[in-house]
Formats: C-alpha cells, structure tokens, sequence
C-alpha cells in the first residue's frame, strides 16, 4: 500500500476499483512491488483455504481475497483493501488457534 492510494466508499462504488496508484511512482517500482506481493499470496493461498477465510461473493461463490488482491485495481472491484487486511487478520487468528 506505499505506493498504492484507497478510495473510499463514494469512490469505489459499483464500476470503480478501489484502490490506484499514487501520483508520482514509479512504473517498474510498482510492478516490482506488485510481483513480490503475488509471491506472498501465493503462499498465504494454503492458509486461507486452510482457514476456511475466504469471502462469499454473490453470483460468484467462495473467493480468497488474499490470492485475489490485485482485483482491487480492476474495474468492478470484488474486494477493498480493507476486506484483504482483514482476511489476512483472520487467517493469523485462526492458524494461531490451531496452533495452540
């Protein structure tokens, strides 16, 4: 999210993404950050399902809103960054209460 600006909810309504780059970044820095943040989801995509943390979308079913981040910035965006913070959150919880 350093090089990302959320939109609120008036913004990101219906046709809108919910998050775009901010003013000023760099093209290949945001690509770069972009690819190590898909290689963390990718790994955390075990621990969602593990978790069962994933979000019901109507008209779609069970999403994983971790391996599905960089949906944020699409047109009709499925989730906000606060929807992925908060899986991210829950999967922690959960995997700590398994542990223990």
């Amino acid at each position: 999210m350093q090089t990302q600006v959320e939109f609120n909810h008036v913004e990101s309504r219906a046709l809108f993404p919910t998050v775009g780059t901010k003013d000023g970044q760099g093209q290949a820095a945001v690509q770069r950050l972009e690819l190590d943040v898909a290689e963390a989801a990718g790994g955390a995509a075990r621990a969602v399902r593990v978790t069962g943390a994933q979000m019901g979308i109507a008209g779609i079913g069970a999403v994983d809103p971790i391996a599905n981040w960089s949906l944020m910035s699409a047109p009709k965006a499925l989730f906000s960054p606060q929807d992925v913070r908060t899986t991210a959150a829950t999967v922690r919880g959960r995997l700590h209460t398994m542990i223990d």
